[in-house]
């Protein structure tokens, strides 16, 4: 799934970024997949592409320094540290005075948001990580170019090996594992999301707590309410039926969870700017520049 690409800056030069995508436009026989991986090197008083992206990606900071933007404001990005950007967040990076270094990953998938959320990453602003993991990086690149669905359980094993090493660090830092009231609530969020009848009171009720206490837990360990992570995932899977079916969005609205097709329209134009019929047409604009010329041409 590709993102909507913003205009630039234009007193900025762009930064050099090299990334290698699966040859496959979806993941195939997994929870969440390694859509793409790479790296970027930016001198000083560079930007990168600013666009509204349709997937997670991570970013591992390797050396000297950039401002990221993240949850609406722009952030210090230092070495040993991670950025985590969710499905309908603007991705805008840049730097000032210092050069920067960085490896990058994005995921898509059914779970893609949950993975990250469940490990209790901070994605509002960048957090203290260990050393990049470079080596692993480039492995992860190596499988990631290789077509079939043998390739992507391997990249999706190395890519959760990598948030796992990650996590690891994020959680000796604050002392506490995430708890497992929020690992309970993501997973049964992505198992009953498309329910029509789901919402925030029936979750509390299956998990046995007051709705206040669950709202508490999220706000405090994800920064969200579960309505709005909800939300979220619901925004991704109807972004990738818009793009990747012709159902009428009505149809995709009752399939995700929603009620009717104006509060999804509602919801876009929040979070794209777009309505789901524009945000569609974008998408197959985009698609017919990107298909190769016949050989007739």
């Amino acid at each position: 799934m590709r993102s909507l690409i913003l205009p630039r800056s234009p007193e900025l030069p762009m930064m050099l970024s090299r990334g290698l995508f699966r040859p496959r436009p979806l993941p195939s026989g997994v929870p969440f997949g390694v859509r793409s991986v790479g790296s970027t090197h930016a001198g000083p008083g560079q930007q990168g592409f600013r666009k509204l992206i349709n997937f997670v990606e991570l970013f591992w900071s390797v050396a000297g320094e950039a401002r990221i933007r993240m949850d609406g404001r722009d952030w210090t990005m230092p070495a040993n540290h991670l950025a985590f950007n969710l499905p309908g967040s603007e991705h805008f990076h840049f730097t000032e005075e210092r050069s920067w270094e960085c490896r990058w990953m994005t995921l898509d998938g059914p779970i893609a948001i949950g993975v990250i959320l469940g490990f209790g990453f901070d994605t509002t602003r960048p957090q203290p990580a260990d050393l990049c993991p470079t080596s692993r990086f480039d492995n992860l690149e190596t499988i990631v170019r290789c077509p079939g669905p043998a390739a992507e359980r391997e990249a999706s094993a190395l890519a959760y090996s990598l948030l796992t090493t990650a996590a690891g660090f994020a959680q000796h830092q604050e002392g506490a594992p995430t708890p497992g009231l929020i690992d309970a609530a993501l997973k049964y969020i992505h198992e009953s999301g498309d329910d029509l009848n789901f919402g925030v009171a029936e979750l509390a009720e299956h998990l046995g707590v007051h709705r206040s206490v669950l709202s508490r837990h999220f706000q405090k360990q994800l920064g969200r309410s579960p309505a709005a992570y909800l939300g979220s995932v619901r925004l991704q899977r109807a972004t990738h039926m818009l793009e990747h079916t012709d159902l009428a969005v009505g149809a995709i609205a009752h399939q995700i969870g929603f009620r009717d097709a104006g509060y999804l329209a509602r919801l876009m134009q929040r979070e794209y700017g777009l309505t789901p019929t524009e945000y569609r047409q974008r998408c197959q604009l985009r698609q017919g520049a990107e298909e190769p010329p016949s050989a007739s041409e």
